[in-house]
């Protein structure tokens, strides 16, 4: 099972989940909720973090290391695509996957994290 956790750093992209790893997952997938009086339920799948790179770079600007990062239990909202983020309370959960699992990707984490985006 996969717990997550809602932090909040000064950084440009401040608001993201991070959780425990689960043991052999090579990414994870991320799903918003969001329910809302006139539409009903709205369910995404808003991103993963296949493919995700980190790139470090020396004072001088040269690169320092390009890191793969799927496997690294976090998400940033900024990364949700669609980004339409509104005023409205959401909830988020995470599943892990793996090429070597059918289907590819496990549950849903329970319980979902409820995310208040906007004042």
């Amino acid at each position: 099972m996969i717990s997550a956790l809602l932090l909040a750093l000064p950084l440009l992209c401040s608001e993201h989940l991070v959780w425990d790893a689960s043991p052999g997952a090579e990414w994870y997938e991320i799903q918003r909720t969001y329910q809302g009086p006139l539409v009903g339920s709205q369910v995404l799948v808003v991103g993963s973090t296949r493919g995700r790179s980190e790139t470090t770079y020396h004072a001088d600007g040269t690169v320092a290391e390009v890191r793969d990062v799927a496997k690294v239990p976090e998400w940033r909202m900024c990364w949700d695509a669609p980004s339409d983020w509104a005023s409205r309370t959401y909830t988020l959960r995470v599943a892990a996957c793996s090429t070597r699992w059918t289907p590819n990707c496990g549950a849903w984490s329970t319980p979902p994290v409820r995310f208040k985006k906007g004042k």
